[in-house]
């Protein structure tokens, strides 16, 4: 099989890129620098952005014009519907893409849509079976991050865009994902879950293995923190009260010692539970 890359290069020029929207000084800096790692690893992707500012053609090769009287909000929506791709990453400003993420447009041969599961879970479960849904969505269907998707162009996706942007409207919702989790348990589109490796959230404590692709976090630093945390491959564990110390930044632990330290707890438990017995 050929690398998605190849197979990007020798189809149409606008059949797989990459979207942002972004409106507002703090925003248009980040989508600045989440574009520069794009092009860095991905120099042949296409970028598009809609904003209200003009911004440098080499990072953004198509530029859309953001209208005034959308909320910010809603605009993101309104951005989804307009993308001028064929396949379209989706990606927020606070995202950093630390390697090359062809493969992610692979996902669309067999579904219309994907995301990553969010490491906060928007629904509080309660103890005894107390609750069982939340909007007439059973508790247990996933919160999808908003913040990666990978999707088709189609009429379906547009019409679930659509829905998606009124329910939002009409629930007078800060947050675009509870209404995104409700319009999708709804609908009949066929969506895929990424691993957390291709949406990683610095905001929260989270374990990772292997290499992370894509880093989702408002932080200063954000280039040096995605290093360190990459500089491992093993199980590692990040939390970010670690991000503004120079000296310590995550946790790695070999989960051959964790599980050896398990067992050697559980023996001295068991032998103290016998003792207990003989005497």
């Amino acid at each position: 099989m050929q690398s998605p890359e190849v197979n990007y290069l020798a189809g149409r020029p606008n059949s797989r890129g990459i979207l942002y929207y972004a409106k507002g000084e703090r925003w248009i800096k980040e989508a600045l620098q989440s574009a520069q790692s794009v092009k860095a690893v991905m120099p042949n992707i296409k970028t598009a952005i809609v904003s209200d500012t003009p911004l440098p053609k080499e990072l953004f090769d198509i530029q859309i014009k953001a209208p005034n009287e959308v909320g910010i909000k809603q605009l993101k929506m309104w951005s989804l519907r307009k993308t001028p791709f064929e396949n379209t990453l989706y990606l927020d400003t606070d995202t950093y893409i630390a390697d090359s993420i062809w493969e992610l447009f692979e996902m669309l041969n067999r579904f219309e849509i994907a995301l990553a599961v969010t490491p906060r879970w928007m629904v509080k479960l309660k103890r005894n079976g107390g609750n069982v849904e939340e909007n007439g969505v059973p508790v247990c269907f996933p919160n999808l991050n908003t913040g990666v998707i990978v999707y088709q162009k189609n009429q379906r996706i547009d019409n679930f865009f659509s829905d998606w942007a009124k329910l939002h409207k009409d629930w007078g919702e800060k947050q675009d994902q509870p209404p995104f989790r409700n319009t999708l348990y709804h609908s009949d589109i066929r969506f895929g879950v990424l691993p957390s490796n291709y949406n990683y959230r610095l905001p929260y404590p989270d374990g990772i293995w292997g290499n992370v692709k894509i880093f989702h976090g408002h932080e200063e630093n954000l280039a040096k923190i995605c290093e360190r945390i990459n500089d491992s491959e093993n199980w590692r564990i990040t939390s970010p009260r670690y991000y503004h110390n120079n000296s310590i930044l995550y946790g790695k632990f070999s989960l051959r010692r964790t599980l050896r330290s398990t067992l050697r707890k559980g023996l001295r438990q068991l032998q103290r539970t016998l003792q207990v017995h003989q005497v």
